[in-house]
């Protein structure tokens, strides 16, 4: 696979919070007031409609005990609305990349910028940042930007749910394809995979379904992976220990797994393990 020319920003020092940027007013539908409106509302804002429907499926299946009541529930349904709302609507330049868009973080600031390029193809633009929210205390984002007509630049895939994120990866991917790859960690203890990818084909960009774990079971002898792996990014390959079902969350016992996965129909899929038995 060829490497993908990736040039950096010289980044000034981020001398201001995030609140240079400030989003065109786009006239918007009020944010519903009922669950079913605001889960419709969230599905057509969000740019990764699949965490939308897999946090939609927890709600109505998890047991009274292990989920959000129906007023919190909506409640963050009308938060994700605004603010992917809001970072639809961000426009900045290339210029102006070392000043953090408006989104979410409070005392943000651009720890890393630059482009990526698709040949032909042009390329897509994106910003690290690093700051806080008052409900999540500190913890990353990053916005991925599409360029338009006059040299501006809108976002086209957006994250501030993970405690840090990384520079993406860009590469050419099976017919065609292009295959954009953001790595991330959730915020807290559980080191969770927050990692973004999307898929370019047909003309478009479609958010590519990462919850593999959830699909992954059979090809892992029964056992789990809790925390993100070892990936090793561009290559879809990675490495995890195993857990048993009444491990702790600190430390798996079942031994470990080499593993390979593919896309397939726009999901993040486990196509082979390699497992190594607890010593």
């Amino acid at each position: 696979m060829r490497t993908v020319t990736l040039a950096i920003l010289v980044l000034a020092v981020a001398t201001s919070a995030c609140n240079a940027q400030s989003p065109a007013a786009v006239p918007e539908a009020p944010v519903a007031d009922t669950v079913d409106g605001a889960y419709r509302q969230a599905l057509a804002a969000s740019p990764l409609a699949w965490q939308v429907e897999a946090e939609r499926r927890y709600w109505t299946t998890a047991g009274a005990d292990q989920r959000s009541d129906e007023a919190s529930y909506l409640a963050d349904l009308q938060a994700r609305i605004r603010e992917d709302r809001k970072a639809a609507a961000a426009r900045t330049t290339p210029a102006a990349l070392n000043v953090c868009v408006d989104v979410v973080l409070k005392g943000c600031d651009v720890r890393s910028a630059g482009f990526l390029g698709m040949g032909d193809e042009g390329r897509i633009w994106w910003q690290i940042q690093d700051g806080y929210t008052d409900a999540d205390g500190v913890g990353g984002g990053v916005v991925v930007f599409e360029e338009f007509a006059g040299g501006q630049l809108k976002p086209l895939v957006w994250s501030f749910e993970g405690a840090r994120y990384e520079n993406p990866h860009l590469e050419p991917y099976g017919d065609g394809q292009w295959l954009l790859i953001v790595p991330g960690i959730s915020r807290g203890t559980g080191s969770g995979d927050m990692t973004i990818m999307m898929l370019k084909r047909d003309g478009g960009w479609h958010a590519v379904d990462t919850d593999w774990q959830s699909r992954g079971g059979d090809k892992l002898g029964g056992f789990e992976t809790r925390h993100q792996p070892r990936w090793r990014f561009p290559a879809l390959e990675a490495w995890s220990p195993l857990w048993r079902a009444d491990d702790g969350n600190c430390c798996g016992t079942a031994g470990s797994a080499e593993m390979e996965f593919e896309i397939v129909d726009d999901r993040l899929t486990l196509i082979g393990a390699e497992i190594a038995p607890a010593p």
